[in-house]
């Protein structure tokens, strides 16, 4: 499923790419804008409180109203208590494509529309307690949950320079497919994990399993990023 879901990336930017050019008049780029590329962060993604998740774009000017972005991340286990207890081990990473189109000609900043596609996957390690509170107990064991999602976001950004630095705030909604497993857990331990669903729990957070299966979800992006332009 992984192979499958960065096949789907790859091809959905070759598509970006190909719409993008039709666009591209690199004579008239090179005139209005003094720097075509960004290199920027998303800081925000440091702050969470279960996964650490930083993320890295670049972004090219290709005409002087059109930019592609790419972007990765990844995400690995950085818990505070009482999500420490019950969590171990989350580690997972996503990929994305975005084609950025500017209300404003050769300025490379300004409010912009974009369409924007992107995957991940994410792998955690979680306990499940026999006894909600005491000593562990011989029916306790640990488990791993895989989630792998795609999604297709239409959205709304303003992106501004201050000299080589560039702020770009956005917000987007589209739909989300994620598909949840449970890597070689037997189906009587998957029952039990399912089963669970008592309030007291150490990590209530921690312990949210969804079931297996493919589902239909919705993606809302919102964040900023700053980069440098060069």
């Amino acid at each position: 499923m992984r192979t499958k879901l960065f096949i789907f990336i790859a091809l959905c930017f070759a598509w970006i790419k190909a719409a993008a050019q039709e666009t591209v008049d690199t004579t008239k780029t090179d005139e209005v804008l003094k720097h075509k590329n960004v290199l920027s962060i998303t800081p925000l993604r440091l702050a969470y409180l279960s996964y650490v998740g930083p993320e890295l774009s670049y972004q090219r000017f290709v005409s002087e109203r059109t930019s592609l972005q790419a972007k990765t991340g990844w995400v690995y286990a950085y818990t505070l208590p009482p999500l420490s207890s019950t969590v171990q081990d989350a580690q997972g990473g996503r990929l994305g494509v975005e084609l950025k189109r500017f209300s404003t000609a050769g300025s490379g900043q300004g409010w912009y529309t974009a369409m924007e596609l992107d995957g991940g996957y994410m792998t955690r390690n979680e306990t499940y307690r026999s006894e909600v509170s005491g000593p562990r107990d011989p029916g306790d064991f640990r488990y791993d949950i895989e989630i792998m999602y795609a999604s297709a976001n239409i959205k709304l950004g303003y992106q501004r320079t201050f000299g080589r630095l560039m702020m770009d705030l956005f917000f987007g909604i589209g739909p989300r497919l994620v598909q949840v497993d449970y890597p070689g857990l037997s189906d009587a331990n998957y029952a039990k994990v399912i089963d669970r669903n008592e309030p007291e729990q150490v990590s209530a957070l921690a312990s949210f399993a969804p079931k297996r299966g493919t589902y239909l979800g919705i993606s809302v992006p919102l964040n900023v990023r700053l980069g440098y332009t060069f």
